[in-house]
């Protein structure tokens, strides 16, 4: 994210002063958002089924605890300064009303001798990166009675368990939250080739969705995601038009689910696209029938990929999608985000270039329905029997991470 500054105290910037009172008080802030975490069940959803992607210990699914919380010193911050607030490895924005030459000559004056700190590498370090998020474990031959997106291979050497991999990770977050035994949960290894992906599909197994109980819930939040892409894939656009479809006003989700079916109160689906790795597709909503919102959900999307938009469908989303640019850049603020991030990189005009074509192939490509991961927070004795009555098996999920 592009990181704001006031220019008129470069300096306090530059050498911050981090005081332990003001560390106190965002301290406190966070902790107290962490002690309502679990009052949003969209927010429970979300939290797992983003560890379940990319594993319990991705940089990516990271949250944030009260002991690592307390534990930060203003020393701590003081080393996170002295590490990356470097001036080659920043880069400085100004929005607002003024003369552009005088604001140069200044922005010259201000941050002209700013050079990296005595001790700091004459490169800026390298921006720590995480693994992708991966698909959804499939069925091994020698699966028990574990969830079908799990593979229990009882042939696993140690030197195979020696080398843990991103999806073994989320192999294990699946295999603690349900409190299964280490040993157990140390013989899972992901299945992600193609013929493991027709087999599983012919095997006759029921889908499964993992179910966090919140008793006493009279809706129950569903989400089902998948990997996605990056900020510079060169389906953004494509892919972009296609969430506008799904959630633009008189759109299929809320078309469908909501209006048609009843089926839901909430509804919405759309991939998060971050600069830096790939991010996720993720839809679902609230519902008092999970069931029947999760098959009517998946058979839309399994439809989107299939077959192109109408042309109706293609322009009226292109048009929300180009509208609501001028709306979402009302602040200074947000004016700055669009220069350096939205102009640059061209995607009201590649939004307007989007066709028809171009959205079936980037949906084929992107969405696939059924090897979706699936969380459904809800009361289980009345989620449960719903999602068993068309044929999804449950498996419980705890709510603690």
């Amino acid at each position: 994210m592009p990181h704001i500054v006031n220019p008129i105290h470069p300096r306090n910037h530059r050498t911050p002063v981090m005081p332990a009172d003001k560390l106190a008080l965002y301290q406190a802030q966070v902790l107290n958002a962490l002690e309502h975490q679990n009052d949003s069940p969209a927010a429970i959803g979300r939290r797992k089924i983003t560890k379940l992607l990319y594993g319990a210990d991705s940089i990516y699914a990271r949250t944030p605890t009260q002991e690592g919380v307390s534990s930060i010193s203003p020393n701590d911050l003081r080393s996170y300064i002295a590490r990356w607030e470097r001036p080659d490895g920043a880069v400085l924005g100004v929005v607002g009303a003024f003369e552009p030459r005088k604001m140069l000559a200044r922005v010259e004056r201000e941050f002209g001798d700013w050079a990296p700190a005595p001790g700091q590498p004459d490169e800026p370090p390298a921006v720590p990166r995480g693994q992708p998020p991966a698909m959804p474990f499939l069925p091994g031959s020698t699966t028990t009675a574990l969830p079908p997106t799990i593979a229990a291979v009882a042939t696993a050497t140690p030197a195979t368990q020696a080398e843990p991999s991103p999806s073994r990770s989320a192999a294990n977050t699946i295999a603690a939250d349900m409190e299964l035994s280490p040993n157990t949960a140390a013989s899972f290894i992901p299945v992600t080739d193609s013929a493991a992906v027709t087999s599983s599909a012919s095997s006759g197994r029921r889908p499964a969705v993992y179910l966090v109980d919140r008793a006493g819930l009279t809706q129950a939040y569903v989400l089902t995601a998948e990997p996605g892409i990056n900020l510079s894939d060169p389906d953004l656009f494509a892919l972009d038009v296609l969430s506008g479809v799904f959630n633009s006003f008189g759109g299929q989700l809320f078309d469908k689910l909501r209006s048609r079916e009843g089926l839901a109160y909430s509804v919405s689906g759309g991939w998060d696209s971050p600069p830096d790795h790939p991010g996720l597709f993720v839809a679902g909503g609230q519902t008092s029938s999970p069931g029947e919102f999760l098959r009517s959900l998946r058979q839309l999307l399994s439809r989107a990929a299939a077959e192109a938009p109408s042309v109706q469908e293609l322009e009226a989303a292109k048009a929300e999608t180009l509208n609501s640019f001028a709306f979402n850049f009302s602040s200074t603020s947000n004016q700055l985000q669009r220069i350096l991030v939205y102009d640059l990189l061209g995607l009201p005009q590649g939004i307007e270039r989007v066709e028809q074509q171009d959205v079936a192939r980037a949906a084929a490509a992107h969405l696939h329905p059924d090897r979706q991961v699936v969380v459904v927070v809800g009361d289980r004795e009345v989620t449960e029997p719903s999602l068993e009555a068309v044929g999804f098996e449950v498996y419980p999920l705890r709510l603690g991470d």
